[in-house]
């Protein structure tokens, strides 16, 4: 029995008493039909706590009949099909966001062929965690220089879980988080990204970290890398155990009435335990003058790596 949508040789050559002659080659395709089997391995990944990467595999050979040109995925609450999300795609992966805490989902998927469509798979289960950490608020970004980008968010309440944050950034905002590029950070407010395309617009959003995994994705903000409204060239120079000298460019655009200070740290240590622990140094800002352009801050913790911002 011949498979269907398979494109097969067939080679006939006449014998007679002293061999077989040449060899006629003729090729023919069979018809392809629908598929006669679900999608295989249906599995997923939680991306962020409410992203989830929904995955599967192609239906066996014997049941594709043909070449398989996309797929249909329905996502929706278990007890709730008014909420069905659909998704056509060509690739063996969806992404779904904005799932509510501690609830029941399902997702179910099938596959087409130029003939048709096959039948669906069984709904696989999908369950999100309680008690999601929420996500930063107040998300800003801002070029600082034609390659680089500065991120500040307000921290979110810890109570101890939080250890540090994720940033996700990418000229392009597709839903999946694994397309994203990333970065990660300590406790701290803010970030730089670097190294990024001249003049592109760029994601941006940002997610706690705790010792479990990542909470709530924040919402998304874009930027332009092309510095106009920020102080340029932000410099350390003379950097000792204790000290260090800011320099740095006026604005582009504005003309200033102050500048304004702002650095922090995040201290980690191992105790006599031989256990690694942090610590926070709380955030301080200087005021200057508009036609200050360096400063030195001075009663630094030495073996500390701050976090400094000129505004």
């Amino acid at each position: 029995q011949l498979e269907r949508g398979v494109e097969y040789e067939f080679r006939i050559a006449g014998q007679n008493n002293i061999g077989y002659g040449q060899e006629t080659i003729k090729y023919l395709l069979t018809p392809e039909g629908p598929p006669t089997g679900p999608p295989a391995n249906l599995s997923h990944r939680f991306q962020t706590p409410d992203v989830v990467c929904v995955t599967w595999d192609q239906p066996s050979r014997a049941d594709r009949n043909g070449q398989v040109t996309h797929y249909d995925v329905q996502f929706h609450k278990k007890s709730d099909q008014s909420t069905i999300m659909d998704r056509n795609t060509t690739v063996t992966r969806a992404v779904f966001s904005n799932l509510e805490e501690s609830a029941e989902y399902v997702f179910r998927v099938r596959a087409h062929t130029r003939a048709g469509a096959g039948p669906w798979s069984e709904r696989e289960p999908v369950t999100t965690d309680r008690d999601i950490v929420r996500a930063p608020m107040g998300v800003r970004a801002v070029a600082t220089s034609d390659q680089s980008v500065e991120v500040w968010w307000e921290t979110v309440p810890s109570r101890g879980k939080i250890i540090g944050y994720q940033l996700y950034y990418t000229m392009t905002a597709v839903e999946d988080l694994d397309e994203w590029q990333q970065k990660t950070v300590a406790l701290t407010e803010s970030a730089d990204l670097v190294n990024l395309e001249k003049y592109a617009q760029y994601a941006i959003a940002v997610a706690a970290r705790t010792k479990n995994g990542k909470g709530r994705l924040s919402e998304k903000v874009t930027v332009k890398v092309k510095p106009e409204d920020v102080p340029l060239s932000l410099r350390a120079h003379e950097v000792s155990t204790h000290s260090m000298t800011l320099t740095w460019a006026p604005p582009i655009r504005l003309n200033p009435n102050n500048y304004k200070i702002s650095y922090d740290a995040v201290m980690e240590f191992v105790d006599s335990q031989g256990i690694t622990q942090t610590q926070v140094v709380p955030r301080r800002t200087v005021l200057l003058d508009p036609d200050t352009r360096s400063h030195t801050i001075n009663e630094l913790s030495p073996f500390t790596t701050y976090n400094v911002n000129v505004s």
